[in-house]
């Protein structure tokens, strides 16, 4: 009886991963995807310098201390 394989298998990638990225490479569903790389940020934003960041610090000092007890 020869062994049938089962595409929709979650365990598939496990078992024979060569047959997941054939079927991958041949899918004509993924070749119609539109795709973008996308990078994080490299770095953090830049501050506005109008001394927000001192406010929102007590603040969130002051919702961890509310939160502690």
């Amino acid at each position: 009886m020869p062994h049938q394989i089962d595409v929709r298998n979650p365990f598939m990638l496990l078992i024979s991963p060569e047959v997941v990225l054939a079927a991958i490479e041949n899918s004509e569903r993924l070749g119609k995807l539109n795709r973008k790389l996308c990078r994080p940020l490299d770095g953090p934003t830049p501050s506005t310098g109008s001394g927000d960041s001192t406010e929102e610090a007590a603040d969130l000092s002051e919702l961890a201390s509310a939160v502690g007890t």
